[in-house]
């Protein structure tokens, strides 16, 4: 006799309700995991939950327009009333206002400060707000200021990397390289094991070759770059 088709189709797989709620069952991952939400959800709910997790995109567009405009209160507060206001206080309000993008705030919350030029990390800080905003004479001015207020090595690491990234930007690659290789001369020459650290300038320096076409250079250094991270390591492609 003729065997019977065991082929499954489509609306077979559909009409079968135990495979179905198995289906169903299965947990995923949120859509929103890369921007925090660690929920594990069954399949069936997922358009629920997208629609009420606190990560999905408007809702944490939501929560940031809250928080500038209580950070654009606090500063209204600052600037008109006659209450004493610390650079302590000053600075936390201009840090925030710049991790919300509003770099025009920032400068005027940053213009009330009475210490403006005299701590490290608020030299930097401004420097970070006109990099941001495109300012990048005004940035790399900031940078060099907060680069001779400091002899900490890896103070100066950090500013010259960001001197590099900045230059890359803006096309400049001959200084880029220049600012990466004396971060990398400055982390050799205190003997620092700094390896992720020196994993990320090498990685920076393979770029800057790239952007030149000097691809052998690059190659080299992203080679010495990989040898020294970890698997797990951002610095991996």
């Amino acid at each position: 006799p003729q065997c019977k088709s065991t082929s499954l189709t489509e609306n077979i797989l559909l009409k079968n309700v135990v495979l179905q709620r198995i289906v169903d069952n299965i947990e995923l991952d949120c859509p929103y995991v890369l921007a925090g939400c660690s929920a594990k959800v069954p399949r069936c709910d997922l358009e629920n939950h997208k629609q009420l997790c606190p990560y999905s995109t408007a809702k944490l567009a939501d929560k940031q327009q809250q928080k500038l405009q209580k950070s654009i209160a606090l500063l209204t507060q600052y600037t008109e009333t006659a209450i004493p206001v610390s650079d302590s206080d000053l600075y936390d309000l201009t840090k925030a206002l710049h991790e919300q993008f509003a770099y025009a705030k920032a400068r005027k919350c940053f213009g009330k400060m009475k210490t403006k030029n005299s701590s490290l990390e608020i030299v930097i800080l401004q420097g970070h707000i006109e990099r941001d905003d495109g300012k990048y004479t005004d940035a790399l001015r900031l940078y060099d200021q907060a680069y001779d207020m400091t002899t900490s090595p890896s103070q100066r690491i950090e500013l010259l990397l960001a001197k590099g990234r900045m230059f890359i930007k803006i096309a400049k690659y001959i200084e880029a390289k220049d600012a990466f290789n004396h971060a990398l001369d400055i982390l050799h020459s205190n003997n620092q094991s700094q390896t992720q650290k020196k994993a990320e300038i090498l990685n920076s320096i393979g770029l800057v070759a790239k952007k030149r076409s000097d691809y052998d250079h690059a190659l080299r250094a992203y080679n010495e770059a990989l040898s020294l991270v970890s698997t797990d390591s951002n610095l991996r492609p």
